[in-house]
């Protein structure tokens, strides 16, 4: 028996879906499809933008922080005549620690805090500053995130200084360099971390109204251009600058107020166009505009050379002047003023002898320009009325001879400046040697003999005889000793 094939039942299936097609709906149809991006890099065009200029201003405050201290102190040294401003010691004490003495005064200490310190930490701070900037700027030339290594370098060189300070016992005298230091940290961290995270490049292509803003500043603010000057091309005037700045009666700011300091803020102005030409200049191109650009910094570099080198000679003559020559032959002086001779020579600094003081009774020493003492008198120098024995007016406002190292002066305290007493002083400091007046107080007549200077007959000047002041109250005649004021037979 066969048995019949076996036909299998049939599998049910189930319909095969059709595919459905599904939409995003966006409220904004204009709005950009989602993109991954770096955790806290905003997405959105404008905001990244703005992101990137807060990445390149970070960047920019350790420079400004840096560049900031060292032109400060940079003015401070080479113009000596700032020293008046008020709190000018405060600042340079508070700010000392970030700043250079080679990079600003020659290798010279100008604080009191800048004795204990080297001023490493200044110059490490500023070319980890400039580095980062550059780096910042420039990402692709080290590759990205390179801006962390100075960013790093700088936050370990500021937290050592840091240490240094409070440990030193000095916070309060260095608070000011505290802060900065913690501003440079904050914003140089914030700018190398950023760059991990975005590409603060932007390239811009360089036009003539790129940083001429900077360099208006530059020469509206004349004290630095006129400091550049200085450091470069008048050194000696610099050094007889600071030599006056102890005077208080007058001619502190003669080594400012010269023809001089024009050529010398010109030729310190031409340096900062020919920086601005090399900011022009970069990154360097095969066009035109580079090759206008680079005849402008060579333009600018000639006329630094042609006006620097025509300031050395009248700044060098002006130096020799303030430190040697008599203020007498160059400024008035309402009062007067006696110019003595040298004794050892014409090498010697000029001494004169200023009259000042609204009454004319102050006696100011000078050695060159700079001010040696000032003396208060109980009568006035100039003007004074003065007549010898023949009753032959004596010419001048200031009535004097000088014998040797003494001085002898004529004074009035009367209303119509009459001369009643005789005033004589040391040539060398201005000190009181001695003084004499009729008994009676009436007015006096003079003659100098024997007289060093030889025959003036308009000053009652003698040179032959012997050296006497010779004194005529009333009918007497009465001789004195110039070195001494004692009475002559």
């Amino acid at each position: 028996m066969t048995p019949s094939p076996v036909t299998p039942s049939p599998v049910p299936t189930s319909p095969v879906p059709a595919p459905v097609a599904t939409t995003a709906l966006y409220a904004d149809p204009q709005a950009p499809a989602p993109a991954l991006s770096p955790v806290g890099v905003p997405e959105r065009p404008d905001d990244r933008a703005r992101f990137v200029t807060r990445v390149r201003v970070a960047a920019a405050v350790p420079l400004v922080i840096g560049l900031g201290v060292h032109v400060l102190f940079l003015v401070a040294y080479w113009i000596p005549e700032t020293s008046a401003f008020p709190a000018h010691d405060w600042w340079l004490g508070q700010l000392a620690p970030l700043a250079s003495e080679a990079l600003t005064s020659a290798g010279e200490p100008q604080v009191e805090a800048q004795w204990r310190q080297p001023g490493l930490g200044g110059v490490l701070l500023l070319l980890a500053a400039v580095v980062l900037f550059v780096l910042n700027r420039r990402p692709r030339l080290l590759g990205p995130g390179a801006a962390v290594l100075p960013a790093a370098a700088g936050a370990l060189v500021a937290l050592v200084m840091a240490v240094a300070l409070v440990v030193g016992g000095r916070p309060s005298a260095s608070g000011l360099t505290l802060v900065l230091l913690a501003l440079w940290v904050g914003t140089a961290g914030y700018a190398g971390l950023a760059g991990l995270l975005v590409d603060p490049e932007a390239y811009r292509e360089r036009r003539w109204r790129h940083g001429v803003v900077l360099l208006a500043a530059y020469a509206v603010v004349g004290p630095v251009p006129t400091a550049v000057g200085r450091a470069l091309f008048g050194p000696d005037l610099r050094d007889a600058a600071a030599a006056l700045q102890g005077n208080t009666v007058a001619l502190r700011l003669a080594a400012l107020t010269t023809g001089t300091t024009l050529l010398l803020y010109l030729s310190g102005l031409f340096v900062g166009v020919a920086v601005w030409a090399g900011y022009q200049c970069w990154p360097p191109r095969r066009d035109l505009r580079t090759g206008v650009r680079v005849l402008v910094l060579v333009a600018a570099l000639v006329l630094t050379a042609l006006v620097g080198s025509a300031a050395v000679g009248p700044a060098e003559r002006r130096a020799a002047q303030l430190l040697q020559d008599s203020p007498a032959d160059a400024v008035h002086f309402s009062c007067g003023a006696a110019q003595v001779d040298r004794p050892a020579g014409p090498e010697t600094p000029a001494r004169t002898l200023v009259i000042t003081g609204l009454t004319c009774t102050e006696l100011t020493s000078f050695e060159g320009y700079r001010q040696l003492v000032t003396r208060e008198l109980p009568f006035s120098l100039a003007p004074v009325t003065a007549r010898d024995p023949e009753g032959r007016r004596l010419a001048g406002r200031v009535v004097g001879a000088q014998y040797g190292p003494a001085l002898v002066l004529a004074g009035s305290d009367r209303v119509d400046n009459g001369a009643d007493q005789l005033l004589a002083v040391a040539v060398a400091d201005g000190t009181e040697q001695w003084r004499w007046s009729c008994p009676d107080r009436r007015p006096l007549r003079l003659r100098f003999t024997g007289v060093p200077g030889g025959d003036a007959p308009e000053r009652g000047h003698v040179g032959a005889g012997r050296a006497a002041v010779v004194v005529t109250c009333a009918d007497r005649v009465t001789r004195l000793d110039p070195a001494t004021g004692a009475r002559l037979r």
